[in-house]
């Protein structure tokens, strides 16, 4: 399947994916402008037992590429490849919440992982910060308040040079 993708994320077991390798493609691919990753090795399944090791990256490129490109770049299977998982169009967002993950911050009936197990090439903690979208219930709400604020003065008219009328 054809995806190009600016963000992405790696999520692969320690069987299939090499960290010594990870870091140095890190280094060498230009492409990658930022990442962060972690490994999760306390995770549970539904009835309570630990999943294998395995790691989640993110990673954010400096233009978009093909999933199977992104994929041979760590050499592994196009399927370890994936896009953030969120309802959400903002790249920002997407982003933050994929930071989030790697914590299981926005995961809370998941095992809570110390920030400092995140490795990564940047501050991440900084982009990690909720970034909440409004609703239309909410811009709606702004909506009638500035109206309200706006119906409630009088604005005085201006010429073109600026000077009051």
């Amino acid at each position: 399947m054809k995806m190009k993708l600016k963000l992405c994320e790696i999520v692969s077991d320690t069987k299939h994916i090499n960290i010594d390798d990870v870091k140095k493609i890190f280094d060498d691919k230009k492409a990658i402008k930022d990442y962060a990753y972690i490994l999760h090795d306390k995770d549970v399944d539904d009835d309570g037992i630990l999943k294998n090791p395995h790691y989640h990256i993110a990673i954010r490129l400096i233009d978009s590429y093909d999933t199977k490109y992104i994929a041979n770049w760590f050499n592994i299977s196009e399927n370890f490849v994936g896009k953030p998982r969120t309802k959400s169009s903002d790249e920002a967002v997407k982003w933050c919440n994929m930071l989030k993950y790697l914590t299981h911050q926005n995961a809370p009936n998941k095992y809570q992982y110390d920030e400092s197990e995140v490795i990564s090439n940047y501050d991440w903690q900084k982009e990690k910060t909720p970034i909440l979208e409004p609703t239309k219930s909410d811009i709606n709400v702004l909506y009638t308040d500035i109206k309200v604020k706006i119906n409630g003065i009088e604005v005085p008219a201006f010429n073109i040079d600026g000077s009051m009328a």
